[in-house]
């Protein structure tokens, strides 16, 4: 048994559609934990019923997904760098966490924003947390940050994440394009540094650029179980 937790958001797209559309018509059917999937969007309506901009809607249901919020939210930015959005909203809702709201807009659809607004600024786009009007101003000041599992943002990899990549893709032959290698090495404990690089292995993921994953492993009693030299990495290009 877990908890369940419910993440919904909509995404403003004032030009090109059809190509807001076609990407996350790419996204198909992910397997990787935190799934965002095409199926979990509402892609917009056809012309003449909708008003000025069109928008796109997002919703889905999680075992706990909060625990893995640095890894959804790398998911849900890959999406947003790669269409021309205005702004973007994201609700989670949890059941006994309390519920969280997040707010993007794109740098050329461009506010100036006050300080009390308490908007971060990236290179890509502005950011706040908490509940936002329209144009991204806090409709309370007293909202809480989500801060859950240490998550602080702009999302960065830490030294153990990097580190655990870097050992992981030590024995991986970066011209071998297209086929399955393995990371195991003797004395090298593979499941531990799975998890500790996981949050940099999705994103690479999401940008095409490897796939990873463990093959089926049987105990004694039928039951799968991870172990080390049952993980893959399959390169899509070149290092």
């Amino acid at each position: 048994m877990g908890t369940q937790s419910i993440v919904t958001g909509r995404i403003i797209v004032s030009d090109n559609i059809e190509q807001a559309r076609d990407f996350i018509k790419t996204l198909e059917s992910d397997e990787y934990y935190p799934w965002i999937r095409t199926e979990m969007f509402s892609l917009g309506v056809e012309s003449h019923f909708y008003y000025d901009e069109q928008v796109i809607t997002f919703g889905a249901t999680y075992k706990a997904i909060e625990y893995s919020w640095k890894e959804f939210i790398l998911k849900y930015e890959h999406i947003l760098r790669n269409i021309d959005f205005n702004t973007a909203k994201i609700q989670l809702e949890t059941e006994f966490l309390g519920t969280y709201d997040f707010f993007w807009q794109n740098k050329s659809h461009r506010s100036v924003f006050d300080d009390e607004e308490k908007i971060i600024e990236t290179e890509e786009w502005s950011f706040g947390f908490g509940s936002r009007n329209l144009w991204g101003l806090l409709n309370n000041d007293d909202e809480p940050i989500f801060s859950i599992e240490g998550f602080t943002y702009p999302i960065a990899f830490n030294k153990y994440e990097v580190k655990a990549y870097n050992l992981l893709m030590k024995n991986i032959n970066s011209k071998k394009i297209g086929i399955k290698q393995y990371p195991y090495k003797k004395g090298l404990n593979i499941v531990k540094l799975y998890h500790a690089a996981r949050a940099i292995l999705l994103i690479k993921s999401c940008e095409k650029i490897l796939d990873f994953g463990f093959e089926n492993y049987l105990d004694k009693n039928g039951s799968s179980i991870f172990k080390d030299e049952k993980m893959y990495i399959v390169l899509k290009e070149a290092l």
